[in-house]
């Protein structure tokens, strides 16, 4: 992840890229991610923002890394009356 957004145009070279992880989710472990990037306004930040979540998510699927999401079953059986 931190590879990943260094490599990215809006991140400041000059500063560094920090990772922390946060807590233990149901079937994941969630990190915030930190970078400096140089904005004007807000799209400026929200794309980079978005940038920074794209290229996690490419990096993360070329190194076989599922993110994982909720899963609800719904048990639909039909009972047959005799």
């Amino acid at each position: 992840a931190i590879d990943a957004v260094k490599k990215l145009d809006s991140t400041n070279p000059d500063k560094p890229v920090d990772l922390y992880y946060s807590e233990f989710g149901d079937s994941s472990i969630n990190f915030t991610i930190r970078f400096w990037t140089d904005f004007r306004n807000e799209t400026d930040y929200l794309g980079a923002r978005s940038n920074a979540v794209i290229a996690i998510k490419k990096a993360f699927d070329k190194e076989g890394i599922s993110i994982p999401f909720p899963i609800t079953t719904l048990d639909g059986s039909i009972k047959v009356k005799k």
